[in-house]
């Protein structure tokens, strides 16, 4: 795929690291809706949507890297 420093990059890898980059938005936004509910509901409830959204990317990613290990 991508050579970078010396270093093949895999179809996987790059499926593994945006996983990775997914499930930690997923935790960030649930934080941000937590931290901000008690002040604006509406923000929160923007970042609690944020958070579900990602979560649907989290899991198909996770189906692509699990058909790729199991390949």
């Amino acid at each position: 795929m991508n050579e970078l420093n010396g270093f093949k990059i895999t179809k996987r890898d790059r499926v593994l690291r945006a996983w990775q980059v997914s499930t930690g938005l997923v935790r960030e936004y649930q934080e941000y809706a937590r931290e901000i509910e008690p002040e604006d509901k509406e923000l929160a409830k923007m970042f609690a949507q944020f958070s579900e959204n990602e979560a649907h990317t989290s899991a198909m990613l996770l189906k692509i890297l699990q058909n790729i290990e199991n390949a």
